[in-house]
């Protein structure tokens, strides 16, 4: 029984339809309920860790006898589940999840014609799609496949996606800005045809209360391109030491990280600052960012992922694991997390 009490209990035993008073030890217990003649269920109060003791019933025709079949023993309580988790994907199409983020399949020693390049999550977390620099998407668990450019010629390598708020549709999106929709989701515009100074690393979709209304489009050198509803929010102008790896949409407010292969993050509009692993010795470069909502401060914190799978938290966010120690076949190139990592956790 955890120390802290308050959980109910199920006894079995006999005689139990005419039971008046339950005790614990020399505590009476308020809260029990008679579930048959052999069920008996007994909310314990609380006691200290390793406190063993009695539990005895009282009928019209006595107290139960002490016996060794009636102890009971107070431990540790168990840890509170996972409020989150997540997932990393190698190019390979190796998929790697942590936390209560469950493993629904991968392409992991499928013989591809690209590598993959990224993921994206459906908002129940019950599936995700993989996406290779061809175009080619992977669905697996309740992700639904709606299209891909893998049958069409590309002017440049696919290198991300975006998922619509509902599920029911993705972006892909292009080197050159290209942008691809599928299902449900909307074209609001590209890049496609522009002169760029810098290719595009990673595609951020907005927030929104009833749909996923717009988009932004980051390149390498820290510019931003929003398209939709996705508001301006600014773009990294000075020179950068590292170049920019990724965006990612702040999943509540209105704004977006950029990360750096070196591990800086940039916070743009409501999105929080939370520090980043900038200036820390790398094994190997930055690749994305995950963001998990912090209760404390009812903002998003993040989780950084490195090319070798190393994870880095930042704000008040739980370290689930990481395939850092392990020996891949391929680099990590993304990382998702679940649904249950974006809301405020009640235990």
């Amino acid at each position: 029984m955890p120390a802290g009490g308050g959980e109910p209990i199920v006894v079995n035993g006999s005689n139990f339809l005419y039971v008046t008073s339950v005790q614990v030890g020399l505590t009476s217990v308020v809260g029990f309920a008679v579930g048959s003649q052999t069920d008996l269920e007994v909310t314990l109060p609380a006691e200290p860790v390793g406190t063993v003791i009695d539990l005895t019933v009282t009928t019209p025709g006595g107290t139960s006898a002490v016996s060794p079949a009636d102890r009971i023993t107070y431990v540790v309580p168990p840890p509170p589940p996972p409020s989150g988790g997540y997932w990393e994907v190698a190019s390979d199409g190796g998929v790697f999840s942590f936390g209560n983020a469950a493993f629904y399949g991968s392409i992991g020693g499928t013989r591809l014609n690209a590598p993959v390049v990224g993921m994206g999550v459906t908002p129940d977390g019950g599936g995700y799609w993989l996406v290779a620099s061809d175009g080619g998407v992977f669905s697996f668990g309740d992700a639904k496949f709606f299209g891909s450019t893998g049958a069409i010629h590309l002017k440049k390598p696919i290198i991300g996606m975006g998922v619509t708020s509902d599920g029911g549709g993705y972006w892909l999106v292009a080197s050159d800005g290209g942008v691809f929709s599928f299902g449900d989701a909307p074209y609001f515009g590209s890049l496609g045809g522009t002169q760029l100074n810098s290719p595009i690393v990673g595609m951020g979709v907005s927030a929104s209360d009833t749909s996923s209304d717009g988009y932004w489009l980051a390149s390498a050198d820290g510019s931003v391109h929003a398209f939709g509803a996705a508001s301006s929010l600014g773009s990294i102008t000075g020179p950068l030491s590292s170049p920019v790896v990724g965006i990612t949409g702040d999943p509540k407010d209105f704004g977006y990280w950029l990360v750096t292969s070196n591990g800086a993050v940039l916070s743009f509009g409501e999105a929080s600052d939370e520090g980043s692993a900038a200036g820390l010795p790398l094994n190997k470069p930055m690749v994305g960012l995950a963001p998990r909502f912090d209760d404390n401060t009812s903002t998003f914190a993040y989780w950084e992922a490195a090319s070798d799978g190393g994870i880095f938290t930042f704000g008040n966010t739980p370290f689930y694991g990481s395939t850092g120690g392990m020996r891949l076949n391929a680099p990590i190139v993304g990382i998702g997390a679940t649904p249950q990592a974006l809301e405020p956790f009640a235990p």
